[in-house]
């Protein structure tokens, strides 16, 4: 079967299978981690401003996506309609001269099967053009959940562009149209035996192989540092360093110790 792994990682870079819902509740859940600003206080932001850009970030690919998706509706649309005015103006062929009673009647019918052969490839054109659209904004509303995927699993890139790993037309386009479709395409990734066990069924059933799969993968938990908490001032604010226990002497333990036990004197 004919392996199109290329044209799906090409377009198909690791969606953040982050759905609206999902990055609604995990700006409420980031929201409420969030400490409260009190007068003559600092929040200690450090860690703030890195979130809210990267809730910045989400929230515009969010949008992005719901954009993108709302051009796809229209396109295919109007590609159907094109497509149904196409067959509609179906030319009549106007036939042999010695068919018609006199030449009048002959000129008249070639020239509305001119006519009608303009009209139908002005539709056809329109279809293509429709169908073009369709398939840019089904690329972007997938690419927009690949970039959010791709916070989430940072080796997507190389699981899912594994050369040797076996995509079918088929299952590109079924996974570039689900809304968890990164997530199974980086799913086949990390399991390349199943993805060449798919591509080798019908066409049928690899689409539905895909939808199975779809409801079955779950997405990777967020990365997060391990950078130990910054150390508070007696104003609430942030110190330059955390104390480093460990590593201190007894002497900088017992100094650091009076320190927070009399933090001002």
């Amino acid at each position: 079967m004919e392996d199109t792994n290329n044209s799906l990682t090409d377009s198909v870079k690791p969606e953040t299978s982050v759905t609206e819902s999902q990055t609604a509740s995990t700006e409420a859940a980031t929201n409420a981690d969030k400490p409260s600003s009190e007068p003559g206080t600092s929040t200690g932001n450090g860690d703030e401003q890195p979130r809210s850009r990267a809730n910045d970030r989400i929230r515009q690919l969010v949008e992005d996506r719901k954009q993108a998706l709302a051009k796809l509706a229209e396109a295919e649309e109007q590609a159907s309609f094109f497509k149904r005015q196409a067959e509609a103006l179906k030319p009549k062929p106007a036939g042999r001269e010695q068919d018609h009673p006199d030449q009048a009647s002959y000129l008249t019918a070639k020239m509305r099967e001119a006519m009608q052969e303009a009209q139908q490839a002005a539709a056809m054109q329109s279809a293509q053009q429709a169908e073009a659209l369709a398939h840019s904004s089904r690329e972007r509303a997938y690419q927009t959940r690949v970039e959010e995927f791709r916070d989430r699993a940072p080796d997507y890139d190389q699981v899912v562009g594994n050369p040797n790993l076996s995509i079918s037309p088929v299952m590109a386009d079924a996974i570039k149209e689900s809304d968890n479709g990164a997530a199974v395409a980086y799913f086949l990734g990390k399991n390349p035996t199943e993805a060449a066990r798919i591509a080798s069924l019908s066409l049928v059933a690899q689409a539905r192989e895909i939808g199975r799969l779809e409801a079955k993968v779950t997405v990777p938990t967020p990365r997060t540092t391990q950078a130990p908490p910054p150390v508070k001032t007696a104003s609430g604010g942030t110190g330059t360093a955390a104390f480093d226990a460990e590593n201190s002497s007894p002497k900088e333990f017992e100094a650091e110790f009076m320190r927070r036990l009399y933090p001002n004197g």
